[in-house]
């Protein structure tokens, strides 16, 4: 397999999370958060990203060890596992699980333990950290091991109260008239750092920084 020289030194992992109600725009943050990532791995159930989609596994893990620069995806559910191991083994890169509630639903369910390696490791000694992006609409629909690791919150239009009073709990601070969010319009929290009103664009390349 190619090995991916990380140009610059081993940054910190990121847990992003993306919640919202539908149609309020979690799905274009979603979408133009991953064209600014090099290398990415996506489970799309609901085929919204764009990206490779390789006939099966072998074929996913075939281009991915070839390219230094890959966005594949795969739809089926069964696949997860080769998925997980490719990013464990690949590293540096950044796996997108849309649709979190359906696998890896809140409860005691069990997690799969190649995802549960990319939670509480998440690191590749030589290439770089595997960053997790994990989208739902409501963030107390997805599994606590996971959603508790955030390091980075984004949050659309909420209107349950379990998942207002969560998200308050989790990062300390107050997601003031959430309720009332139009479309686009968005929380970011970062640990540690207070929280921002955003206007998503929907047009044009999302702002890294």
């Amino acid at each position: 397999m190619q090995e991916y020289k990380a140009s610059r030194k081993i940054r910190d992992r990121e847990v992003l999370v993306v919640v919202g109600q539908q149609g309020f725009g979690k799905t274009v943050y979603s979408k133009k958060t991953v064209e600014t990532r090099k290398r990415s791995l996506i489970f799309d159930p609901t085929g919204g990203f764009d990206g490779l989609t390789p006939d099966d596994p072998d074929e996913m893990i075939e281009y991915v060890g070839g390219h230094e620069m890959f966005r594949v995806r795969m739809t089926n559910q069964l696949n997860l596992p080769v998925l997980y191991a490719l990013a464990n083994g690949v590293g540096n890169c950044t796996v997108v699980i849309d649709e979190a509630q359906r696998i890896v639903p809140a409860g005691k369910h069990e997690i799969d333990l190649g995802l549960l390696d990319l939670i509480y490791r998440g690191r590749h000694p030589e290439s770089g950290p595997v960053d997790l992006i994990i989208i739902a609409q409501r963030p107390t629909t997805i599994h606590i091991a996971i959603r508790s690791q955030w390091t980075r919150l984004i949050s659309f239009r909420q209107t349950e109260p379990a998942d207002i009073a969560w998200m308050e709990q989790t990062s300390g601070v107050t997601f003031e008239g959430i309720r009332d969010f139009q479309v686009f319009d968005y929380y970011e929290v970062r640990q540690g750092q207070p929280i921002l009103k955003k206007h998503l664009s929907p047009v044009g390349r999302l702002a890294v920084d």
